[in-house]
């Protein structure tokens, strides 16, 4: 059995915590013609998996099923660059890009920016990061409440919670979080 060299362990360590070179930044700068890439690619995944999906022969269904789920993973990606306004150059595509990507998605674009914006200013602070401040125990709702007894009457608690959670819960942080005033200049200054 080899020994433990802590001296060794240390500096890996050190190395490890240095900042690369300034000349490698250069390299992350969004483009224009690769986010054109990202995006196409996309679409024609979804349309491949959407014609596999219509299929009789049920492996080939499946198929389509995977990729359409891989398809939508990939949305949603697409939805986090442009968030970030790093899929295109130009923030006019960006935009379009995103709203783009969120009607596959299923998550409506600028109130997503919004909470993740909220996200990155708060991260770490589970009471005030939005998407994890429904975490932090809390009484329920009555509907709340209402929705637990039903959903596990009939077995399907996790999908219908889930899915208001979504819905609901992503709308209502929106909501807040925008008609708060220094979150609305920020926002104005991000857009």
């Amino acid at each position: 059995m080899a020994e433990f060299n802590f001296n060794q362990m240390q500096s890996v360590k050190s190395r490890s915590q240095a900042p690369p070179p300034a000349c490698e930044y250069s390299k992350l700068k969004p483009s224009d013609w690769l986010g054109a890439l990202y995006f196409t690619g996309c679409g024609s995944m979804t349309g491949v998996a959407i014609y596999l999906s219509t299929s009789n022969q049920y492996a080939i269904w499946l198929v389509g099923q995977i990729l359409l789920s891989l398809a939508m993973l990939q949305w949603f990606v697409l939805i986090h660059e442009a968030g970030h306004k790093t899929l295109f150059r130009r923030s006019m595509l960006n935009r379009l890009s995103g709203h783009t990507a969120s009607l596959f998605a299923g998550i409506p674009f600028d109130c997503w920016v919004l909470v993740h914006a909220a996200h990155h200013r708060w991260t770490g602070w589970q009471d005030l990061d939005a998407t994890t401040a429904t975490l932090v125990p809390r009484k329920l709702r009555l509907w709340e409440r209402w929705q637990s007894i039903s959903a596990g009457d009939y077995g399907s608690h996790c999908s219908l919670s889930s899915t208001d959670y979504r819905i609901i819960g992503t709308c209502r942080d929106c909501t807040v979080f925008f008609r708060h005033p220094i979150a609305r200049k920020s926002v104005y200054r991000m857009l």
